[in-house]
């Protein structure tokens, strides 16, 4: 599968960020959020971005292998890269999404709000 975006990290509520990398499920079971495409950190949020080009899993593959991280399982990752292409699909560009994980690396995508700043209270008051 091929997708034209893809998530990023984001600042939203109270958690703040500065990085600018693309966002990937965790690929152990121990922690929660997203994992940093290339420096591997934790992320509460991230935002669909467009991304200007196709890619599929095995793009997202070699770059996770570029960012030095370790893989214990090739088969294993590129399955869970696979299913995050296809959750990120349900998704516009904009939307603010989290990350929950079930029991052996399965995880859902989450909308919080339709784009940054989106909340109640910020909606225009038109007529």
């Amino acid at each position: 599968m091929l997708t034209k975006k893809f998530s990023a990290a984001v600042s939203y509520g109270d958690f703040k960020t500065k990085s600018k990398e693309f966002l990937i499920p965790f690929l152990v079971e121990e922690e929660s959020g997203f994992q940093g495409l290339s420096s591997g950190k934790a992320f509460d949020y991230g935002v669909m971005a467009f991304i200007g080009r196709e890619i599929d899993a095995d793009d997202i593959f070699k770059k996770l292998v570029d960012s030095g991280q370790k893989i214990s399982n090739v088969q294993t990752t590129l399955k869970v890269l696979e299913r995050y292409i296809s959750e990120v699909q349900q998704f516009k560009i904009g939307n603010i999404v989290r990350i929950e994980y079930g029991r052996e690396l399965n995880f859902s995508l989450i909308k919080e709000a339709d784009r940054p700043g989106s909340t109640e209270k910020n909606k225009s008051k038109l007529p």
